[in-house]
């Protein structure tokens, strides 16, 4: 037995770290042109920017006016004309502190989100396949499939790290019945939900069709556990 064997977090750690240079290198130059370059074409990028500014803005200043954003007067609730990325803006806001720059908080962001898919990726994909190049393989593909790679200046079609984090929580729920398993599955679909619309609908459909199947894998006492446990 190895010591990475017999210390399973500081593997865990070295794969986060393969992942975040993996990013780097999937996506260069932009790991290294925080400070003066966006993905093109910029105009997404801008006013995903912007959108996360405001987040910030109503919810330190006035909640309860979160989408009478200044934009499309005299419109009411006109956030909601678009992804309102609030999930994004809470890591944004001390990004933005930490940096001193919005722009470069957004790329931060958009590198983070290559690196949770990739991750996100490896755990349930160690989980299904038992293996951990399986899982290896599993966050690769996720993280940097060529849809992903061409969505680029998309930060919401990038925002997809939270569904293999549902996803494992499901499996986990159905295996053990757990109420912390539960609240996990919960709190992962309601931020893939804020995240990005079309994956939250994506991922509630999705989980409704796999859940059948399995549950298939389990004696009815099993059910009946979770069910009480839901």
């Amino acid at each position: 037995m190895t010591w990475l064997q017999r210390i399973p977090y500081v593997r865990t750690l070295l794969i986060l770290v393969g992942f975040v240079a993996l990013t780097l290198l999937f996506t260069y130059p932009m790991g290294f042109t925080l400070y003066d370059h966006v993905a093109w074409p910029a105009g997404d990028p801008l006013i995903n920017v912007w959108i996360m500014r405001w987040d910030v803005h109503a919810l330190l200043t006035d909640p309860a006016q979160l989408f009478q954003a200044n934009i499309f007067y005299p419109y009411p609730h006109s956030l909601a004309y678009n992804e309102h990325l609030l999930p994004a803006a809470a890591i944004f806001l001390p990004l933005h502190l930490i940096f001193g720059d919005s722009m470069i908080a957004y790329q931060v962001l958009n590198l983070l989100a290559f690196v949770l898919c990739g991750f996100g990726g490896y755990l349930l994909g160690r989980r299904v396949t038992h293996s951990y190049w399986g899982g290896i393989i599993a966050g690769i593909i996720f993280a940097f499939c060529p849809y992903k790679m061409s969505q680029i200046h998309h930060f919401q079609i990038l925002s997809a790290q939270w569904f293999p984090f549902a996803l494992l929580f499901l499996d986990r729920s159905i295996e053990k019945g757990r109420p912390r398993d539960l609240v996990l599955l919960g709190l992962f679909i309601f931020l893939q939900v804020l995240s990005c619309g079309y994956y939250g609908l994506f991922l509630v459909v999705g989980i409704g069709l796999v859940t059948p199947f399995l549950l298939l894998g389990y004696h009815w006492r099993q059910w009946r556990r979770l069910w009480n446990c839901l």
